[in-house]
């Protein structure tokens, strides 16, 4: 879309119509835009906007140009090279340290959610997307939209603690990023099987 009044460029996010409808959906996408507001951070895809409009929610943030470090690494073959490798790790790693700082755990580092854009040097600037299923320590246990023992995340990138729905925190994430950091120096994921369990 194009912001009307700046006649900037921007993406806009909704809730799919299916989802509309669920509470803890709606509870889910405002806590993204409540932790996005949150993190503001060079390499965390900005929040501009948050709404209802009739009923229907949506976030603008700004708007990406780039690729997803997923199909980088499909496009490229079966691995990146070592030092385009540790700038994205390195900018990733930097993203999770402020998050973490902030009480927020990200849950569903992939490489699909790591947008890498020409910073005009040739080098890759990362911004991390999606803070959907994020867990936030702000103290306020009515705020808990995931209970004990519910499983969200993407398989290949899941900790054992995820995988079981208990004791989420930090090292959370930084198993997600080993598990990256692997796939993107040996050209497959660490671990694979023939179901998500």
């Amino acid at each position: 879309a194009t912001h009307v009044e700046l006649g900037e460029p921007v993406a806009v996010k909704f809730l799919l119509a299916e989802w509309a409808s669920r509470p803890e959906m709606r509870a889910r996408f405002r806590r993204e835009a409540v932790v996005l507001a949150r993190l503001r951070h060079p390499n965390i895809v900005s929040i501009i906007d948050y709404g209802d409009h009739h009923g229907e929610l949506y976030l603008v943030m700004e708007m990406l140009r780039g690729f997803s470090l997923d199909s980088q690494v499909k496009a490229g073959g079966a691995t990146l090279p070592l030092h385009r490798v540790v700038h994205i790790i390195d900018q990733v790693l930097q993203v999770l340290e402020a998050a973490h700082a902030a009480g927020v755990v990200h849950r569903d580092l992939k490489p699909d959610n790591v947008m890498l854009l020409d910073a005009g040097d040739r080098t890759d600037r990362v911004k991390v997307l999606d803070f959907g299923i994020a867990q936030v320590d702000d103290g306020d246990p009515a705020e808990k939209l995931t209970a004990t023992g519910t499983v969200r995340g993407t398989p290949h990138y899941m900790s054992p603690e995820q995988c079981v729905g208990r004791n989420i925190g930090p090292a959370t994430d930084i198993y997600a990023v080993g598990a990256m950091l692997y796939e993107l120096l040996a050209g497959v994921v660490p671990f694979n099987g023939r179901s998500a369990a």
